[in-house]
């Protein structure tokens, strides 16, 4: 269980944004240190919610370590693929169009998939493995299962892994069950836009 106190920040500034009067919870340090095998290896000074983006745009440029946040506009023609549950949703699709519900980690490397999904897509090979889970306060070694060769779609891209491994780590709801993750490493070769007013989650890729 992890104890917090309430609070009130009367001016948050990130970047160009400026937020008046953002209720925080404040933890203990601990809480917020990243391990790995035990040994402290980064600490966060805070962890901002999705719902604080609400009404913007939010480019992150993995390759040139650059994030962007701009106002975002209402437009009634775009096809939705992104909500928020707590955090941000991102519909994929299976290669036969089966609609999939990724929850979106901006800090993980790479992406995983929930159990569930096999019930939805096709693999050939499955396997059983351990992985290291590692978070905010610690880290843990988990047992799962590794698929060969998946894929699914995020738009008009096609988004291949040799490999992707199972993950307990997607919370859901009576009314969902989350598909996967993606993985920072989708974008690595360009940048993810997120504009969570209009439902938009796209990849730019350079070419």
């Amino acid at each position: 269980m992890v104890e917090f106190r309430p609070a009130i920040i009367e001016e948050l500034k990130i970047g160009n944004l400026t937020i008046d009067n953002q209720p925080v919870v404040i933890v203990k340090d601990a809480d917020l240190g990243f391990e790995l095998f035990g040994l402290p290896i980064f600490k966060a000074d805070g962890i901002i919610a999705w719902l604080v983006f609400k009404n913007s745009v939010i480019e992150i440029d993995y390759k040139n370590k650059l994030t962007t946040i701009s106002k975002s506009v209402l437009q009634k023609s775009l096809d939705r693929n992104l909500f928020c549950l707590g955090y941000p949703i991102v519909t994929l699709r299976s290669p036969e169009g089966i609609p999939l519900n990724f929850g979106f980690d901006s800090g993980s490397q790479s992406t995983s998939i929930k159990h569930n999904i096999f019930r939805k897509i096709e693999v050939d090979r499955i396997e059983n493995a351990s992985g290291i889970v590692m978070g905010a306060g610690g880290s843990e070694t988990v047992s799962k299962q590794r698929a060969y060769d998946v894929t699914v779609y995020l738009n008009d891209y096609r988004l291949d892994s040799d490999s992707v491994s199972t993950t307990q780590g997607v919370k859901g709801t009576a009314l969902l069950k989350p598909d996967g993750k993606p993985g920072s490493n989708i974008g690595l070769d360009g940048k993810i836009i997120m504009d969570h007013l209009n439902g938009r989650f796209d990849l730019r890729l350079e070419k």
